[in-house]
């Protein structure tokens, strides 16, 4: 079992190296994006524009590259993989193309059907429209690129598709920079530049992938290749299941779009404070959750249902050490956080404190969101498509529901906090329905009390000394962060809460 857990270690250690710096050249692009643009209609006209297409990558990108494809076309690794991978790639091209084609021609009402709320203000909405024409090619870049990545994962190279982000921030930072000479038309430049990202993310993964395949084009026979068949018999319920809070944060925008209940600025608090949810759980979520896949696949395939359980027990535990603290810590310091990241230009003190509350009510959420997509992986590893898929829809419905309820009396707060109650369901109905069926995850319960205590206590030490603190806020927030940390890592390592005593045996060569 601990060459399994290394491997996972190994594996996520990559793809979070790579995603770190990418959420660290992101923040770099919001910080700037935030001064440049504030809150006002233009950024929200983008964001909107922008997620459409994110929203099509989400279910023909990353969640089919992590629910159907590496798992079928690991099925070839021995034998026909060049095949299946060109006709991959090929149909992949072709679907992409005709999403992109019927995007640009629908635009206007894709915006009526997403952001409804902007009909109020024709000049948003007609913006938005043109914005959404021009960045819908992005679909066809990150499509293919998220497919070739796919490839890449198989073939063990994690390194080149992990870091591939990078070039998006760096492309879009680029962009930014290059705003002042377009002072006419600001926001189609950084449209053109998100267009520019996704071509150099398809190249970047292209050249690493060429070893492994040689691209023919042949559309027919890559469509009634069986390999592909299978890819397109898996996909619904999967993609459903894996893009589920991608789809629920669609819906917080598709709400947020009528500034007459949520109020101005909505949108593009909602985005600012889930750059900040998405930070942990790309970093740490998606990472452990890519990783574990192949091995509760071979686990599940052997039958031997006991190391998967320790296997799944394992990677919740590590995923709940960073995820409770990041919770809590967002909870407690929603507001100096938002103000110290964004508070610039025209990102004004109404700008901090939407996004501030949006940021609070998701934190009570962050550990079920990340959680939830550990457990789906779970189900796919032991070809159960069908109970995610059926969970995600009444998440999905819980959410909508509450989000009607809440957004009223707490305005922006009330679509965050819809989001995290209706996770924490959909967590709570995975975890019952899994255990049913491997049984009881062990000392999960015990370690997520033991880290809710141990986080509390630290961030309360963390509280104390930043209200005390007579720093500027910048330097105060580093300083409490790391009073926090130093504190947490002292309190699990005196309690041995997993998973420190574990990674401190394999470190000292213990056993």
């Amino acid at each position: 079992m601990s060459r399994i857990f290394k491997k996972i270690i190994k594996n996520a250690f990559i793809i979070s190296l790579g995603t770190l710096a990418s959420r660290i050249l992101g923040f770099f692009r919001d910080i700037l994006i935030a001064s440049f643009f504030g809150t006002s209609f233009l950024i929200e006209a983008f964001l909107v524009a922008f997620r459409i297409p994110n929203i099509f990558r989400s279910l023909l990108g990353e969640g089919a590259v992590d629910s159907v494809v590496i798992p079928v076309i690991s099925e070839y690794k021995e034998k026909d993989f060049t095949r299946v991978c060109s006709h991959l790639i090929s149909t992949c091209c072709f679907l992409l193309s005709i999403i992109v084609v019927l995007g640009i021609v629908f635009a206007k009402y894709i915006i009526i059907l997403t952001a409804p709320g902007f009909l109020l203000s024709p000049e948003k909405f007609e913006l938005t429209v043109r914005l959404t024409r021009i960045v819908f090619s992005y679909l066809l870049f990150i499509g293919l690129s998220a497919n070739l990545g796919g490839i890449l994962y198989t073939k063990g190279n994690f390194f080149v598709p992990s870091f591939s982000p990078l070039l998006l921030n760096l492309t879009m930072i680029l962009g930014i920079c290059l705003l002042s000479i377009f002072k006419e038309e600001p926001i189609y430049t950084l449209s053109y530049f998100v267009i520019l990202a996704g071509l150099l993310q398809f190249l970047w993964n292209f050249l690493a992938s060429r070893r492994y395949f040689n691209l023919t084009f042949n559309i027919k026979e890559a469509l009634l290749d069986k390999a592909t068949l299978k890819m397109g018999k898996l996909s619904l319920p999967r993609i459903w299941s894996v893009a589920i809070y991608h789809i629920n944060v669609f819906l917080d925008t598709f709400l947020a779009s009528f500034s007459n209940i949520v109020g101005e600025g909505a949108v593009a608090g909602i985005y600012y404070s889930n750059r900040l949810i998405q930070f942990p759980l790309a970093l740490f979520s998606l990472s452990i959750s890519r990783a574990v896949l192949p091995g509760l696949s071979n686990l599940s395939t052997e039958e031997k249902f006991e190391e998967f359980n320790s296997t799944l027990s394992f990677s919740l535990k590590n995923l709940s050490f960073f995820m409770i603290p990041f919770s809590l810590f967002f909870l407690f310091f929603s507001s100096p956080l938002i103000e110290v990241i964004f508070k610039r230009g025209v990102f004004d003190s109404y700008s901090v404190n939407i996004t501030s509350s949006a940021l609070f009510f998701y934190s009570l959420g962050l550990f079920f969101f990340s959680s939830s997509r550990l457990l789906i992986s779970a189900f796919y590893s032991l070809k159960d498509t069908k109970t995610p898929a059926k969970i995600s829809t009444f998440v999905l419905l819980i959410n909508f529901i509450l989000s009607i309820i809440l957004m009223k009396p707490l305005k922006i707060g009330g679509l965050a906090l819809a989001s995290s109650i209706s996770s924490t369901v959909g967590f709570l109905f995975l975890l019952k329905v899994l255990e049913k069926r491997i049984g009881v995850i062990k000392g999960l319960g015990s370690t997520l009390l033991k880290l809710t205590g141990v986080s509390i206590i630290s961030i309360g030490i963390g509280k104390v000394y930043f209200i005390l603190s007579g720093f500027a806020l910048l330097p105060k927030i580093v300083l409490t962060l790391g009073i926090i940390m130093v504190s947490f890592f002292i309190f699990c390592f005196l309690g041995k809460i997993e998973p420190l005593p574990r990674i401190g045996r394999w470190i000292f060569g213990k056993k």
